[in-house]
């Protein structure tokens, strides 16, 4: 609702693609302080049929890969698409400007906080909630520590019930 509703339509496409893929502002945006991005995603990371591989991390060591999936394809979409293998696909955000976009389309909405890094914890709660493990969260975020993605584990309270309940289950009835 806030992508759609709240942020400005240069900042949709954007939003979304960090919204279902999880990747950082600094793999998003073309420029950072009105420099060139080196690190910004372009039309060769990107494959529609398999997904993006980006390198990424803090300290830029880390490959890592997104899987395509349906709703990721439909944001790229969005885009006009570059046409030659190094441009960027977004190449007139800047990362600042972006920020300050996401930050008042939530305050607009009424959540006091928020930012494009909130999209990526969307995505690693989205995935940690549904049930895939926090190794393969951990990868694909491309974290070096998995205390880190840790940080992301805010699981909801039916999903622990559930899992709590399935594995009491399941052990006692094999013990019992």
């Amino acid at each position: 609702d806030v992508i759609h509703n709240y942020i400005p339509k240069k900042y949709i496409p954007i939003s979304l693609v960090a919204s279902y893929s999880g990747l950082r502002r600094s793999n998003l945006c073309g420029w950072n302080k009105k420099k060139l991005n080196p690190n910004a995603l372009r039309k060769k990371d990107v494959n529609f049929k398999e997904g993006i591989t980006v390198i990424a991390g803090r300290r830029k060591k880390r490959a890592v890969f997104v899987p395509m999936n349906d709703k990721l394809k439909a944001a790229f979409d969005l885009v006009p698409t570059p046409l030659r293998p190094d441009d960027l696909w977004f190449p007139n955000i800047e990362a600042s400007a972006w920020t300050i976009g996401v930050r008042r389309g939530f305050h607009d909405k009424g959540i006091d906080f928020g930012s494009p890094h909130h999209f990526r914890h969307a995505y690693a709660c989205w995935l940690l909630n549904n049930g895939v493990h926090l190794k393969t969260v951990s990868n694909l975020l491309g974290h070096a520590q998995l205390s880190t993605t840790e940080i992301y584990a805010r699981l909801e309270n039916k999903t622990l019930m559930k899992d709590v309940c399935r594995v009491f289950s399941t052990n006692l009835t094999q013990t019992g």
